[in-house]
């Protein structure tokens, strides 16, 4: 199949060269000055094929017909190197190190960062936390005995905390595990 694509893209850039001197040669029969813009004009070449068109049709189309004779084999270029394997599992590049998704095996780079985000997140959660739990227990100190629908209301956002705390310790756990695998 890839013989087949490179004999095609070979003959479709020799019908382009041809195609490209046809319109070069019709250029050559007007003006020295069309020549000049084909060649080092961007859009030149289609600025003259806008005006002259009955004159260069035909080296146009040979040289659009080898453009699309060269195209097979360029996507499929792209498409191999865009889908090639390493080491039988598909690895991704993030920084200077690898990260190969079978395993999910981090390079030292990732492992750091990885760390340092975590931290992060566990550091403003940590201060998120103790906030919520200084402003519980000054309402709890200030909360009458009397007032049930305060205390079911109160209650419900203890156990929302203590919910939000057993998160935060497996967070913290799971951090430890990272670094502990250094």
């Amino acid at each position: 199949m890839n013989g087949i694509l490179i004999f095609l893209a070979l003959v479709g850039v020799i019908f382009l060269i041809i195609g490209r001197l046809i319109v070069v040669r019709r250029a050559r029969e007007i003006s020295g000055w069309w020549v000049l813009s084909i060649w080092f004009l961007p859009l030149g070449d289609l600025m003259f094929l806008a005006r002259y068109w009955d004159l260069a049709k035909s080296g146009a189309t040979l040289a659009i017909i080898g453009l699309f004779m060269i195209a097979p084999f360029g996507v499929v270029t792209i498409y191999e190197a865009q889908s090639r394997v390493h080491d039988g599992a598909k690895t991704h590049r993030i920084g200077m190190d690898r990260i190969d998704e079978a395993t999910m095996e981090y390079g030292e780079t990732e492992r750091v960062m990885l760390i340092q985000a975590k931290e992060a997140k566990l550091k403003a959660l940590k201060a998120r936390m103790l906030e919520w739990y200084l402003s519980l227990q000054s309402r709890r100190a200030a909360l009458p005995a009397e007032a049930e629908d305060q205390i079911t209301a109160f209650n419900e956002e203890a156990a929302a905390y203590q919910s939000l705390l057993s998160i935060s310790k497996e967070e913290t756990a799971e951090l430890e595990s990272m670094k502990g695998r250094r």
